[in-house]
């Protein structure tokens, strides 16, 4: 009966990014609060610090917490989570959807007020 359904958007990215086989998978795992199968995964909430580089816990494949990882510059997150949207074909509302969780995930910006665009 589910298979009358189309899935949600949420959980087709859930279902490619499962095995979070890169970091941008592993974020936007993240970002939906969806646990990986296997490590690495970042946490549930990031920030931006004022170089416009993004911050967040992180679990290594072995196990091991790294508190305050860095990931990159914003700007490559936002195209990590761009790419992936496009590769599974996401319509305009439902990356907007996926780009107001990513906004939610940032729990702090220290970037001037100006930059503050993702």
């Amino acid at each position: 009966m589910s298979g009358d359904f189309p899935k949600s958007w949420r959980a087709r990215l859930a279902d490619h990014c499962r095995e979070a086989k890169s970091e941008g998978e592993a974020m936007i795992l993240a970002i939906l609060h969806v646990s990986p199968r296997r490590c690495p995964a970042f946490a549930d909430n990031a920030g931006i610090d004022k170089d416009g580089i993004v911050w967040s816990t992180f679990k290594k494949r072995n196990g091991e917490l790294v508190t305050l990882a860095p990931l990159g510059r914003a700007e490559w997150c936002r195209d990590q989570v761009r790419r992936i949207t496009d590769r599974l074909r996401l319509d305009d509302d439902e990356r907007t959807a996926l780009f107001d969780e990513f906004r939610k995930w940032i729990a702090v910006d220290l970037r001037a007020a100006g930059k503050a665009e993702l």
